[in-house]
């Protein structure tokens, strides 16, 4: 029984792997065939691959005249060698990559007085809102930029800026 199994998971991974390359005729065969999408496609890189970094940032104001500098929130820890194994942060980057990815998208489409009512900027204000902050902070202010990566000369761009919000009493 133990050797059917083997027989049916390296078919499977074989499937698979013919799976990633969409102009196969093989591959063409067994999606025709595959009625409960059991072959995974995996495009990493397509078809429409992230050519851009999106850094968040925020700001705080202490009085009227008075703010501290931009700060970034980093959206991600970089890569170390055992985070396969170990990630404990995974799901909050993923989730505040993913609420500012769409934030970008939908800002394209909306004025900001009805994209503050929208989930992908309240996630990110409400993240912004409870970080670590000096005891003097009266209100806070996001703004999301776009670079091109390490290598570009081009100049990050800012994409979105937010209003200033109120921050939540603290005791």
């Amino acid at each position: 029984m133990g050797i059917i199994i083997y027989l049916i998971l390296a078919l499977w991974f074989i499937v698979s792997v013919f799976g990633q390359f969409e102009k196969s005729k093989i591959n063409q065969f067994f999606r025709g065939v595959d009625h409960f999408s059991l072959i995974p496609s995996w495009t990493f890189f397509g078809p429409n691959p992230g050519t851009t970094d999106y850094h968040l940032l925020f700001r705080d104001q202490f009085d009227e005249d008075s703010k501290s500098n931009w700060r970034e929130i980093k959206l991600s820890d970089g890569w170390t060698w055992y985070i396969w194994l170990w990630n404990p942060n995974k799901r909050k980057q993923k989730v505040l990559s993913d609420a500012v990815a769409s934030l970008i998208t939908i800002s394209k489409k909306m004025e900001l007085t009805g994209l503050k009512t929208t989930i992908p900027y309240l996630i990110v204000l409400n993240y912004v809102s409870h970080l670590e902050r000096s005891p003097l902070s009266r209100q806070t202010q996001f703004m999301i930029m776009e670079s091109q990566g390490h290598i570009s000369d081009t100049k990050p761009q800012v994409l979105f800026l937010s209003e200033k919000h109120n921050l939540p009493d603290s005791k």
